[in-house]
């Protein structure tokens, strides 16, 4: 049968070639080999290959035509509409209507009723594919955000940036809400006849709490407590919803102190007591209990739905169940009772067995603390139950100390050794073991109880043996667990894997008793006596040391190389000891150590010097393979200590380089000559070459020249027996003998050419005890001249830097209690008073710096941080303090010369003048002290400032740098300031009254006075030291530096705070008080 096919003209011939196909049957094949040869016909056009099944036009709401929608074969309805509506700004709402409209089309085919309006993929940090974030149109887009958000547990920020991207791209129009709904769903509930009844819909938005919106939605529709709980139960099951508690607040109110202050607000859930509800607002807010007693009393019995049955907050309630699967009971521990105390009633009301007892007693007193991430709800906001004992108290006793003041009340617990008591107590107040022995024959004495032994043992640990056998572990006070472990071990063979973890299972003991100071055992302890009744120390090595290391460590702490022959016999004592093993007998340098905490265990790992630096190992194909000595002491720590830790070695290598490098640098700043060439003091001439000889090569005069220099003069004088000799003489601990060895050879020479009969002693140590005796006859010592100047000049600090503190303190106060006053210019004298304050705090920290005998070992390796603090503030705020003067007198001649009506646009360019440059001269002198140049420190004065004396020898490079660091800006703020008021006074000359012109120049002189008289005493003493003889400053001078120079607060505050004005609201508000 032939059919006719006509083809008009204006038509699709893919439209009409459908619509021939539809009405006579034909396939898709027939529909595209017939498009082909149509197309092909040259008056034919062909704009597309896919016919239109629906075309219609959208009229828009005001009239008129919004365009023509047209969806073609193959597209989705949905996707189609959607299309359109984008691209005319039609919302979810109108796009509904004409999805519903196009499906009910014939040949409109609707497999879905949403479509895709955004797809992309979201990368992490580092460019990690994270997902592919799909938007669809019939969800609010930040809804399927959130979702993507929890599914991939992202930061909940990022929802807000995945938000921002999302509506940019599909139009803000198209993003109604900024919060997500976290649940919504529509409630069905079954009426009395059993049909369903559908209620609203229950949505919570992100930030409410879900068991509120529940309360809410089931008072609202009347539904049952027993409901909304299962409602509640339903909806915090979901994944996307976080409930931090599962009870509704039915009940809140703002709480006031007396002064009117609002402190919280109580929040009462439902069924809750209402002494829970105090108890748990004071932890939040933390009142006292007479106003926790307040609350109680106001609401209870006043409002319905308030539970108020008891007085007693509820901390804790367990049920406990026997062996027969019934509850027991609950335990209940109520506010003000001892856990122990209701566990020990219940057990014995119950018949609980002690294993059983203990059991529960730990589950009260133990149970975890909630983690921020775990949900806030009931359970997670169980108040932590405070267990001050573990058993009823059977005898209590006050204890005294030495002084009669009260230590406290012993408490001797049930089935408890009164000694263990003891030892408990004494502990806590730090009591020595005569005292904890006297303690435990009075208690014995007076309690009538049991008393087997007068040691109390802290902890009895169960250790199970490869056969299965059980046996108790006693740890007495005084012992450490990791020593009483270690003994046990040598007893049962244990390895040091079982003593490991078996210290580890000992320490972690739940309640702490166990003494655990340390995770390596002590082998021997050798007291070492100084007289027969003045004790030097002790020598104790620990598992893991070298003994000639330890032993060479404590003879240099206190000098014992020339002490013979304890100089030689020491270490023969040690090593003839069973208990260790001398590996070797030269000694070796201990750096530095390192304290790792691990299980709850403190490791001391110590570096020692190595024979090389680096480790090298011969290849096979020839070549050498080294690694560096902290990598080899890394490994072998952690394969010893922490095995199961995969991040040990690299953790424990980082801590090792970067103690390293700053042993370096403390090193070459330290005065110890063997340091430098990493040599122990009984090094041999051939080790000392040898020492130099490598040294120098890595070290050169080119590259490093400080180092270079540190290095010569080292080898300088340990490579001379004589110079070797007295550098190695131990310190003699009196004043002046230092001084009598150094004067000794700095004056020979001199003295000899003009006294020629005069004899010296030819031992420095004779000088010193003939200085000695000169000492001990004369009036006045030379330390008591040294400490007296020294406490004179901390005195003057104190008392004028005290001065200006208070007055600076004075001036903040009233800027900030009169607002009238916080005018640009007031706000100028505000910042400048905060100068003042910061380095008056800056001078008073000279009290607390190390004195000689205090910072003797500390000094030899670096600043004591106090004396490095000290020296940063004084030249931040010293300089601060300046610069906002100096800008104060360019605001004044603004104001009152150029007539400026907005002075506050130069506010900002003096807080950049005033801060910033004393901000960028303290980062400078920071910088230069990271890269090995202290230029902070001890500056020869009693406070630490920039340094002038290096090595005990003035520093002319020091000069220069404090010339320009501080007194040139110093001195060129003073020329600016002098300059700026005599040109105020000149121009103001013929536009003032005489009255006027008097006032102006009073108050301008005493500016000038109060920035001269404090500075010009530190400049004078600048400018003496620098050109005097030895480079000293006289008492007199450090006096007046003592002085003068922290007063500058005091004086600021006195020529530019207070005047009429000042003086006016002072008694204002003094009479408005009284």
């Amino acid at each position: 049968m032939l059919l006719r096919f006509l083809l008009l003209s204006g038509q699709e011939p893919v439209d009409t070639l459908e619509a021939f196909r539809v009405r006579h049957g034909q396939t898709l094949d027939w529909r595209h080999n017939m498009l082909v040869q149509i197309c092909q016909r040259p008056q034919v056009v062909c704009r597309r290959e896919v016919p239109m099944i629906y075309s219609t036009p959208i009229q828009a709401p005001g009239g008129g035509v919004l365009g023509k929608l047209e969806i073609l074969e193959g597209v989705e309805p949905a996707d189609a509409v959607l299309g359109f509506a984008l691209l005319h700004d039609i919302d979810r709402e109108g796009r509904a209507i004409m999805l519903n409209a196009v499906c009910e089309a014939p040949r409109v085919e609707c497999t879905r009723r949403n479509a895709l309006m955004h797809s992309k993929g979201v990368t992490g940090d580092r460019g990690v594919q994270i997902g592919t974030l799909e938007i669809y149109d019939d969800v609010e887009p930040v809804d399927q955000v959130y979702k993507f958000v929890k599914d991939h547990k992202l930061p909940i920020f990022a929802m807000e940036q995945l938000l921002n991207v999302v509506c940019s791209a599909i139009g803000d129009t198209q993003c109604s809400r900024k919060v997500p709904l976290v649940y919504s769903q529509r409630i069905v509930v079954r009426d009395e006849t059993g049909e369903s009844r559908q209620l609203g819909v229950l949505r919570i938005p992100l930030g409410e709490e879900p068991a509120d919106v529940v309360h809410n939605f089931g008072l609202h529709y009347g539904l049952a407590k027993l409901f909304r709980q299962n409602l509640v139960s339903t909806v915090c099951g979901d994944k996307y919803v976080t409930c931090k508690r599962s009870k509704p607040i039915v009940f809140t109110s703002p709480v006031e102190v007396e002064n009117g202050t609002t402190v919280g607000v109580l929040a009462i859930r439902e069924d809750e007591e209402l002494a829970d509800a105090v108890r748990r607002f004071s932890r939040q807010v933390n009142i006292t209990r007479d106003l926790q007693i307040s609350l109680f009393r106001a609401l209870c019995g006043t409002r319905e739905g308030i539970l108020c049955t008891r007085g007693q907050a509820l901390l804790r309630s367990i049920p406990v169940g026997g062996n027969n699967g019934q509850v027991l009971g609950n335990v209940d521990v109520f506010e003000g009772q001892e856990p122990a105390d209701v566990v020990y009633q219940f057990a014995e009301k119950h018949n609980l067995a002690p294993e059983d007892r203990e059991v529960l007693l730990d589950s009260l007193c133990n149970s975890s603390i909630p983690t921020s991430e775990q949900a806030e709800d009931e359970e997670g906001e169980k108040e932590p139950l405070t267990c001050s004992r573990y058993a009823p108290v059977v005898f209590q006793a006050p204890v005294a100390a030495q002084n009669g003041s009260s230590l406290g009340i012993l408490e001797v617990l049930d089935n408890e050794e009164p000694a263990d008591a003891v030892a408990r107590f004494g502990n806590k107040h730090e009591l020595n073991p005569e005292e904890k022995k006297n303690i435990v024959t009075g208690v014995c004495q007076a309690s009538g109880l049991e008393c087997t032994r007068d040691v109390g043992i802290l902890y009895e640990a169960v250790y199970t043996l490869p056969d299965g056998q059980r046996e108790r572990l006693p740890f007495y006070d005084g012992q450490d667990s990791t020593d009483v472990i270690y003994e046990y071990g040598l007893m049962r063979n244990l390895t040091l894997r079982q003593r490991q973890k078996f210290l580890i299972e000992v320490c972690n003991e739940p309640r702490k008793r166990p003494n655990c100071t340390r995770a390596e055992p002590m082998l021997i302890n050798i007291p070492v006596w100084e007289s027969a009744s003045s004790k030097l120390g002790d020598v104790q090595i620990l598992e893991g040391q070298e003994p000639v290391d330890v032993v060479y460590a404590f003879m240099e702490k206190h000098d014992l190389f020339q002490t013979a022959p304890l100089n030689t016999t020491l270490l023969e004592i040690v090593c003839n000891n069973t208990r260790v093993e001398c590996n070797r007998m030269q000694p070796r340098r201990t750096l530095f150590s390192v304290q790792a905490t691990y299980a709850g265990l403190s490791h001391t790992l110590e570096y020692v010097r190595p024979e090389s630096d680096w480790i090298c190992e011969t290849e096979l194909h020839g070549g050498k393979r080294c690694i560096h000595y902290v990598e080899i002491l890394a490994k072998k720590f952690c394969a010893r200590h922490m095995y199961d830790w995969a991040g040990c070695e690299m953790r424990i290598l980082d801590a090792l380089r970067q103690q390293l490098e700053y042993y370096e640098v403390r090193m070459w700043k330290a005065k110890d000559m063997y340091a430098k060439l990493g040599l122990v003091k009984t090094a041999s001439r051939e080790q000392i070459d040898a020492a130099y000889n490598t040294l120098v090569k890595r070290f050169n005069n080119e590259t490093e020249p400080y180092k270079y220099e540190k290095l010569k003069e080292a080898y300088r004088v340990l490579s001379d027996p004589e110079e070797k000799y007295y550098y190695d003489l131990p310190c003699v601990k009196l004043f002046g003998c230092l001084i009598a060895i150094f004067s000794y050879y700095s004056s020979i020479e001199r003295s000899h050419e003009s006294d020629r009969n005069h004899t010296y002693p030819t031992d420095p140590i004779q000088k010193c005890l003939e200085i000695t005796r000169h000492i001990e006859e004369g009036p006045r010592t030379m330390s008591d001249a040294a400490a007296h100047e020294l406490s004179t000049s901390k005195l003057l600090v104190g008392i004028s830097s005290g001065v200006s503190l208070l007055g600076a303190l004075v001036m903040i106060a009233h800027y900030m209690a009169f607002p009238e006053s916080r005018r640009c210019g007031r706000r100028l004298l505000f910042c400048l008073h905060l100068a003042d304050t910061g380095a008056a705090c800056a001078w008073l920290l000279v009290f607390y710096l190390p004195n000689e005998e205090q910072d003797e070992e500390v000094s030899e390796f670096q600043t004591s941080r106090i004396c490095t603090t000290q020296g940063y503030s004084l030249i931040f705020f010293q300089l601060a303090s300046c610069f906002w003067t100096g800008c104060f007198a360019f605001h004044l001649f603004q104001l009152l010369t150029q007539r400026c009506k907005a002075p506050e646009l130069y506010e900002n360019r003096y807080h950049l003048v005033a801060w910033g440059i004393p901000v960028a001269t303290v980062a400078h002198l920071y910088m230069q002290s990271w890269s090995g140049t202290d230029l902070v420190g001890e500056s020869g004065r009693p406070w630490c400032w920039i340094r002038s004396w290096s090595d005990n020898q003035w520093s002319e490079q020091a000069f220069y740098v404090q010339l320009v660091i501080f007194y040139v800006p110093m001195i060129l703020t003073f020329l600016h300031n002098l300059v700026t008021y005599v040109m105020l006074l000149y121009l103001m000359t013929d536009n003032v009254s005489t009255n006027m012109e008097t006032r102006i120049h009073y108050r301008l002189l005493l500016y000038s006075w109060a920035f001269f008289l404090p500075n010009v005493w530190i400049v004078f003493a600048f400018a003496y030291q620098a050109v005097t003889l030895n480079h000293e400053l006289s008492s007199s001078i450090l006096y007046c530096i003592s002085f003068f120079t922290p007063f500058q607060g005091a004086m600021n505050a006195v020529a530019y705070g207070m005047n009429h004005k000042f003086k006016k609201r002072i008694v204002r508000s003094c009479c408005g008080r009284f």
